[in-house]
């Protein structure tokens, strides 16, 4: 009697176990059960990648049928893609989703398809994780359920600040960073997204697509090999920002090999400060100052590629402040401050440096420190959030390469900064050795966002 009732008990207790873990087999269950987090941050209902999508009810998703804007590009270490479609119809092993503090997935055109397609548990799983809610930048991880991936990540994202557009790209950026790097240790090779923000967050198309981009490249993965950016068939502006973002990575390249454009970047933390190499023009920067070397005279028809450059491309108010305010040039210690006059830019500080000395190689380096500090506070005087430098002395000055790459990257990395949030290094697009040594010394300079710093400049 006991026995046919411990065994009827033992029947109904499985059945509410599989009633409540639907997308676990029977075969699954043990392994499931012990790894289940009842109280964690983060619900460990992870599905197996062996599991059969043919066995759940109902139609399948057709994520075939969805229109792919522009080709597969080669962005970082994996291959992306961009689709016109619904996320909550995607074939992966993480689908990332957007909520808000509340948690509450009814709330936004993606998260309402994801509760749609999968169900309500899911909205029940979150609940669990976070009943009282979640902060901005939080990820939360759950269970699929209904929906053809193994994890969802749902990340809580605060709206657009048009006031402070520098604090929300690094939100962005960190939130798809994370994003990454839990598909990553959960070894999981197929990540799709949606377009983030673009609803009633707020985020401008072209910088969602921007930055998006920007931070698949800048993850190092180990374990995914694929992304997916699935756009809103229906928003038409998101498609166009897109193919935009799309045509910039493609190239005559096969699919296996990262495209070669004047205008890509490699960016990291250094320090507390977003630090970029970009390939191209610094007189293109669109940025709050402009770092210029020049001639003790300041004649930028003499000064050199970087100074040549900013002549063509500013109007002649330029030249016209320098002569009026500097009639009678700098000195090697000195900076010259103008407005930027038709660049891209606030202002503009030019310097001078003397040539490199094979004898006393000691000077040059202290001179180059000096310079670098002294453009640094120059812009936190002025409030900049941006800075732009070239790659200086490199060229008819005659500085070391690797030597120019540690220094400028050190000063960075060593000085505390209140106001400059963004700090860009632009290297000739042809100078392939330059590029070089510059990425590398940033993978070099790379830290934790936080990290103490060494030098204070007020």
């Amino acid at each position: 009697m006991t026995t046919c009732y411990l065994l009827k008990m033992g029947i109904i207790i499985i059945r509410l176990v599989f009633l409540y873990f639907p997308c676990i087999s029977l075969k699954e269950f043990e392994k499931e059960f012990e790894s289940w987090n009842y109280g964690g941050a983060k619900a460990k209902c992870k599905i197996m990648a062996e599991k059969k999508y043919s066995d759940k009810k109902g139609p399948q998703p057709e994520s075939t049928r969805q229109q792919v804007i522009g080709q597969t590009v080669k962005v970082g270490n994996v291959r992306v893609t961009v689709v016109a479609g619904d996320i909550a119809k995607q074939r992966a092993n993480v689908i990332v989703n957007i909520t808000n503090t509340e948690a509450n997935l009814s709330r936004g055109f993606a998260s309402r398809s994801l509760l749609n397609v999968g169900g309500t548990e899911i909205q029940k799983d979150l609940r669990a994780t976070y009943p009282f809610g979640m902060t901005y930048g939080e990820i939360a991880v759950t269970c699929g359920r209904q929906l053809t991936c193994d994890l969802l990540l749902h990340g809580c994202l605060d709206r657009w600040q048009g006031d402070n557009p520098k604090g929300s790209s690094d939100s962005l950026h960190n939130l798809i960073h994370q994003c990454l790097v839990i598909a990553d240790e959960y070894n999981c090779p197929k990540i799709a997204f949606p377009v983030i923000g673009t609803g009633y967050l707020g985020y401008p198309r072209l910088k969602v697509a921007e930055d998006m981009f920007h931070a698949i490249n800048f993850f190092e993965a180990t374990n995914v090999k694929e992304v997916k950016i699935v756009v809103y068939p229906k928003d038409l502006n998101s498609v166009k920002a897109f193919q935009t973002e799309v045509g910039q990575w493609q190239s005559d390249l096969s699919v296996n090999e990262r495209p070669s454009l004047s205008r890509r970047e490699k960016f990291g933390y250094v320090g507390n400060i977003r630090t970029y190499i970009i390939r191209g023009n610094i007189a293109s920067e669109k940025v709050d100052m402009i770092v210029n070397i020049t001639t003790n005279t300041l004649d930028l028809h003499i000064g050199g590629r970087v100074a040549i450059s900013l002549l063509n491309a500013a109007d002649s108010g330029l030249t016209k402040e320098l002569d009026q305010l500097y009639p009678n040039g700098i000195g090697e210690n000195e900076l010259a401050i103008t407005n930027g006059h038709g660049l891209k830019c606030k202002h503009v500080i030019h310097g001078y440096l003397t040539r490199w000395h094979l004898n006393e190689p000691h000077k040059n380096v202290k001179a180059l420190k000096n310079f670098m500090r002294n453009c640094l506070r120059v812009a936190e005087k002025y409030r900049c959030e941006s800075i732009a430098f070239p790659t200086i002395g490199i060229g008819y000055l005659g500085y070391p390469v690797n030597i120019v790459a540690m220094e400028m990257m050190k000063s960075v990395k060593e000085c505390s900064l209140k106001h400059v949030k963004e700090v860009r290094f632009v290297v000739y697009p042809k100078a392939h050795r330059v590029i070089q040594v510059f990425e590398e010394e940033l993978a070099k300079s790379l830290s934790k966002k936080g990290e103490n710093k060494d030098c204070t400049i007020s």
